[in-house]
C-alpha cells in the first residue's frame, strides 16, 4: 500500500469514528476526462467538504488541485488537506466546528469539538 493510501485509510476511519452515518462520502476515480477532484467530497450536515489526501506534509498540491480548492472555495465549500494522523485529527475537528457553527441547527447531531 502506498503512504498516501495509508492516509486515506486512515481518513477514512477517523470519519466512520467521529461522524458515522451523518456523512456522505464520495472517492472519485481520476480518469482524466472532466473535471479534476479531489480525494474526497463529503457532506456532513449540509455543509460541503472536499479532501485531498498527500503521502507527507511535503507534498503540495498540483496546479488542477490548487485550481479545483479555489474554484470550491470560491463557491463557499471547505477544502481541507490532510497528510499524517494529527493533520487528519486537525480537518476532523474543523468539520465538527463548521457544523456546529454553520450546519442545520434543526438537525444538527454533531458531537462537539
Amino acid at each position: 500500500m502506498t503512504p498516501e493510501g495509508r492516509v486515506k485509510i486512515m481518513f477514512k476511519l477517523a470519519l466512520a469514528a467521529a461522524f458515522g452515518g451523518l456523512c456522505w462520502r464520495f472517492m472519485p476515480v481520476q480518469t482524466g476526462f472532466g473535471s479534476v477532484a479531489h480525494d474526497f467530497i463529503l457532506c456532513v450536515d449540509g455543509l460541503f467538504f472536499s479532501v485531498e489526501t498527500k503521502a507527507s506534509p511535503k507534498h503540495d498540491l498540483t496546479p488542477l488541485q490548487k485550481t479545483t480548492k479555489e474554484a470550491i472555495e470560491h463557491a463557499g465549500g471547505t477544502v481541507l488537506i490532510v497528510n499524517d494522523e494529527a493533520s487528519v485529527q486537525a480537518a476532523v475537528e474543523r468539520i465538527k466546528w463548521e457544523c456546529n457553527h454553520y450546519g442545520r441547527p434543526t438537525r444538527s447531531r454533531i458531537p462537539a469539538a
